[in-house]
Parts: structure tokens; C-alpha cells; sequence
């Protein structure tokens, strides 16, 4: 069994002139660390992101599911209240066992979508999701 983290990043454009860069981190304490970076270039429309990672086993199957992440707002170019891009981390926690058999995580993005359906979705299909992160740090 490996003590290694499991690392994954994925850049998505989650609407017209609005990017997403998740870098994920899955230590094996069971510890999830989500760096994410929004952007949002669009001159009149704010960008609201949203993040929900997928643990998954060797044979693909998910054992563990994030909650939800809310990203600060971020405003269009014209909205000079409002920062628009900026860099957050969140923190969730795993059972210890279910990290243990973690080899991959699939990163989900998007915008003014709480992702509840993805992970509705991924939770029905899994036939054997031990965990969700439930333990937001």
C-alpha cells in the first residue's frame, strides 16, 4: 500500500470568459485539500464557482464523494467592487480507510450550479460509495 498523496488538477472554461483551475491533494490521513483559482474576464457577468471532487478506487468506482465547494464570487471586469479572480483553499475530510484505497480523483467545475445533480448522480450510480466528506476543515 503507498503512503504517496493522490493529486489531480483540471482547467475547465465554465462559461464565456470564465476559468476554473483546480489543483486537488487527497493525503492518506484521509485529509482533501482543493486549491482553486477562478477567473473571470467577462466584462459584465460574475463568475460563482463551484467544486465537488470524486475519490475513486483501482477498479473506477467511486468511494468517496466531496461536498460541494463554494468559491467567493468574482465580479465581471466592470464591476469594480468586486475582485475578479482570486485563490482558495478548502479542506474536507475522508475516512482514513477509504483514502487508503484511493488511486484517482476526478475534479468537477462549474459555474452558479451547486453541483448537487453530479453528485446525486455519482452517488446513485456507486455501488459502493463508503464515504462522503462530510467533515468540511
Amino acid at each position: 500500500m503507498t503512503t504517496e498523496p493522490v493529486r489531480a488538477s483540471k482547467i475547465d472554461q465554465v462559461g464565456y470568459q470564465k476559468q476554473m483551475t483546480t489543483e486537488a491533494t487527497l493525503y492518506r490521513d484521509g485529509t482533501l485539500v482543493a486549491n482553486v483559482f477562478t477567473d473571470c474576464d467577462n466584462n459584465w457577468h460574475g463568475l460563482r464557482g463551484r467544486v465537488l471532487i470524486v475519490a475513486l478506487d483501482r477498479a473506477g468506482a467511486a468511494v468517496g464523494v466531496s461536498e460541494v465547494m463554494r468559491c467567493t464570487t468574482r465580479g465581471g471586469i466592470m464591476d469594480i467592487f468586486t475582485p475578479s479572480s482570486g485563490r482558495e483553499t478548502f479542506t474536507q475530510k475522508f475516512p482514513d480507510d477509504v483514502a487508503a484505497r484511493v488511486v484517482s480523483l476526478d475534479i468537477y467545475q462549474a459555474h452558479d450550479d451547486d453541483l448537487g445533480a453530479v453528485r446525486s448522480r455519482v452517488m446513485g450510480l456507486a455501488r459502493d460509495v463508503a464515504a462522503v466528506a462530510a467533515i468540511v476543515l
